[in-house]
């Protein structure tokens, strides 16, 4: 909302002071406060996963419950709630691109595993000298 502690605590009542110690607190209790933007990133993509399929459960429950079949105003709502759900998920379905990239990703690695491996090799066969036949 873009609010600074001032108006907060004039909107609520409260001292400035009381706004920015209550803020200190909530961070410190904060369990992202210590993750990386990455983690947040996923833990926020987990979160409205999850929320949207609870959202579009509760939506069919009620949209196939007896008591709704004669009710279209609220079928219709329902049915527009679970539309929204799945277009929401339909975001989470990586493109081809992403998927074309991510397998070279993952061809890269292999290919550096095995040229690593053969460096390896290479390292081991050069410390061990040839036995000789005449000594």
């Amino acid at each position: 909302m873009g609010f600074n502690e001032t108006e907060i605590a004039q909107s609520i009542g409260i001292s400035q002071s009381n706004v920015s110690r209550h803020i200190d607190a909530a961070r410190q209790q904060n369990p992202w406060s210590d993750k990386t933007a990455r983690e947040r990133h996923w833990a926020i993509l987990q979160q409205t996963y999850d929320t949207t399929m609870l959202v579009m459960r509760e939506a069919w429950r009620l949209f196939l419950d007896p008591e709704n079949e004669k009710k279209p105003e609220v079928r219709a709502n329902l049915l527009a709630r679970i539309q929204t759900s799945v277009g929401l998920l339909t975001r989470f379905i990586p493109n081809a691109d992403y998927l074309e990239f991510e397998k070279r990703i993952e061809d890269l690695r292999a290919d550096m595993a095995r040229t690593g491996e053969k460096i390896n090799e290479m390292k081991l066969r050069d410390r061990i000298s040839p036995f000789s036949a005449g000594t």
